[in-house]
């Protein structure tokens, strides 16, 4: 570990970053001197690059891989294993996902001590067999990386659009619209576009196949539908922010609403209007968010035209599936990579 730094040594800018526990793997809040820092790094234990940091508090075992830059860690929240070359760190950075370490398995302990690490046992086979190993999970981590980035690529570019696709406060039109509309907007309540249902109660129903949603989506199966039309699940209490694509038959618990559209308006652009809708802007609580059937009823907003709809929708709709796609091929590769972990470690 690195040697010890005192909050009087820090500032909040400065030449040398130094990473505490909270900003392990994530951007620094503090500073050390460049004085300092050469001084530390000269006397006291200082990682060599490739080695791999490990979280030593609160949520144990977080790595993250030291890239040689000049950065300094938090002494005995932050620690990293010595081992003059008994193995391959592309190899024990897959084993640190897979260890159960000595004397804290299976308890609330949110401390790992320099016992613990030294303690738990390792099985590992030769050097070259650890390079290989290690080599194979590094290509998977960085194809899981990829997709991930491209995910993340994908959403951001749904909020863009969102932005420029609805008008904003003070804006009665958007600022990108498909070619060949230039009708204004109308300035409409939502209860004027849409119908507010309520869910219920689903306990005294059988299983069956009909899905059950609540505000954190799907939860089991009944049978009976409380809806045979497609319809929008925003939140009534808890999770208000998320609303929800509901593909009939279906049935929604009570603290979840079902939307579904009036005549002349279309449910994906509907959809896409309520994730353009700030909905804590709406809460009515004190406590936990909640939203009630009057108060969502009387949220206005501008509305194109039934044919501008349907653009916006479609164009949202397929970026939709690009999105679910994208999240199905990341779980997918998130399921492979811990199938391989179990069956190429002891």
């Amino acid at each position: 570990m690195n040697r010890r730094i005192f909050k009087e040594q820090t500032t909040s800018r400065g030449d040398v970053p130094f990473y505490k526990i909270g900003t392990f793997g994530k951007e620094p809040d503090a500073y050390i001197s460049r004085e300092l820092f050469e001084e530390y790094k000269a006397k006291y234990p200082y990682p060599e690059k490739g080695d791999l940091m490990i979280s030593a508090s609160g949520s144990i075992g977080r790595i993250v891989e030291f890239k040689g830059e000049d950065e300094y860690f938090q002494d005995s929240n932050i620690v990293w294993l010595q081992h003059d070359g008994a193995l391959d760190n592309t190899f024990l950075k897959q084993f640190y996902e897979v260890v159960q370490w000595s004397g804290v398995e299976g308890t609330t302990i949110k401390r790992l001590y320099n016992k613990d690490i030294l303690d738990t046992e390792i099985r590992f086979p030769q050097k070259e067999e650890q390079t290989h190993i290690g080599t194979f999970f590094r290509a998977l981590d960085n194809t899981i990386a990829n997709n991930k980035r491209k995910l993340d690529g994908l959403r951001e570019l749904k909020k863009a659009y969102l932005q420029v696709m609805f008008p904003q406060a003070g804006e009665t039109v958007p600022r990108v619209r498909f070619a060949g509309f230039a009708e204004p907007w109308e300035m409409r309540k939502l209860g004027d576009i849409v119908k507010v249902n309520s869910g219920r109660d689903y306990k005294h129903l059988n299983l069956g196949e009909i899905p059950v949603f609540g505000t954190g989506g799907y939860m089991l199966s009944v049978d009976e539908s409380l809806s045979e039309e497609d319809a929008i699940g925003i939140g009534r209490k808890g999770t208000i922010d998320k609303p929800q694509l509901l593909k009939a038959p279906f049935w929604t618990v009570d603290t979840l609403f079902f939307i579904t559209p009036k005549p002349s308006n279309e449910l994906r652009f509907l959809f896409s209007l309520t994730q353009s809708i700030e909905w804590a802007k709406h809460d009515e609580s004190t406590g936990v968010p909640s939203l009630s059937k009057i108060n969502i009823e009387n949220i206005v907003k501008y509305v194109p035209s039934y044919d501008e709809q349907k653009c916006i929708g479609s164009f949202f709709f397929a970026l939709d599936n690009q999105i679910d796609a994208q999240t199905q091929k990341t779980e997918q590769l998130n399921r492979l990579k811990s199938a391989y972990l179990q069956k190429m470690f002891v």
